[in-house]
């Protein structure tokens, strides 16, 4: 083994064996001081092959690596960046998945690294850096009239030093709401130094509304807010947003959110650890082992 080699190795067990004593500071500014998911990533216990949607999990091209991280190849006939997932089919469970969906609010963060400059979206891409969520409901037909899927991360631009990060509010008559969509997408610009095949932290805070304030989301890199903060009015129930129906994307204050990590061929992607802090767990819905502790022992909900 050369010594780079040796480094990159204990670089990424440190990285993926680390339990925080304390919630980053996004999550704690808003009193989410409870560690509910992660850090560390097992497949088959609380992280899972992608097995929605006709997705063959066998092509997912998902690894675990010796220092505890996982590798995602990319590509595999999954062009929509989703072959790593936080829950999998499990059709006689109470809720018809195993794993872990979020509801209440949460900060989000995934520590992670890529290879290669950002291929970008194409016609004909398999692919690109992604780490997102969407309701879990939403793998369940007309469970919900609305769904939102949150864009954490998407390296979505050919060569760029940035990404691209935001929501769609699905709605509309397709059994999977996906017939119409309302959207905001923000450019994210970093340094034309940041060198993305070593390790950075993706953070995504989300916030519901109140009776008396509104929800929010926001995008963090590096523990730093990167672009703006997306509000919205609280959910009345409707089945569409925008005039007439319920305020966009606060929806997603009703949905329970699957956690999901995919990438493309042309930059194969490690995954060093994922943490979700919240006020409880009590909003959570699934069945997982979520809660790091120290020796690699994990909770089980």
């Amino acid at each position: 083994m050369t010594i780079h080699k040796l480094k990159l190795l204990l670089l990424g067990a440190a990285l993926t064996q680390t339990v925080a004593a304390s919630p980053p500071p996004p999550a704690a500014a808003v009193g989410y001081n409870v560690l509910t998911f992660g850090p560390s990533l097992t497949i088959g216990r609380n992280w899972f092959p992608m097995a929605w949607n006709g997705v063959n999990p066998a092509r997912t091209g998902v690894t675990q690596n010796a220092d505890g991280s996982i590798s995602i190849a990319g590509g595999g006939g999954n062009h929509y960046n989703a072959q790593l997932i936080s829950v999998s089919p499990a059709p006689h469970s109470m809720h018809g998945f195993k794993g872990a969906a979020f509801g209440g609010g949460g900060y989000f963060e995934a520590t992670l690294s890529f290879k290669n400059p950002p291929a970008g979206w194409s016609p004909t891409a398999d692919g690109w850096p992604a780490w997102w969520g969407t309701g879990v409901e939403s793998n369940f037909p007309r469970k919900l009239p609305q769904n939102v899927e949150a864009d954490f991360m998407e390296f979505m631009d050919k060569g760029a030093a940035g990404f691209s990060a935001g929501m769609h509010n699905w709605y509309g008559s397709g059994s999977d709401l996906d017939s119409s969509n309302l959207g905001i997408n923000t450019k994210v610009t970093l340094p034309a130094y940041t060198d993305f095949a070593k390790p950075h932290r993706y953070g995504w805070l989300w916030v519901p509304a109140t009776s008396s304030s509104q929800g929010y989301t926001k995008v963090y890199f590096d523990g730093v807010q990167v672009g703006p903060t997306h509000t919205w009015d609280k959910y009345n129930g409707a089945a569409k947003p925008g005039p007439g129906g319920s305020s966009p994307f606060s929806a997603l204050d009703a949905q329970h959110l699957q956690l999901v990590l995919g990438t493309g061929s042309a930059n194969p992607m490690t995954v060093y650890n994922v943490s979700v802090w919240q006020k409880s767990a009590s909003d959570n819905i699934g069945s997982s082992a979520t809660v790091s502790q120290p020796g690699g022992r994990q909770n089980e909900d």
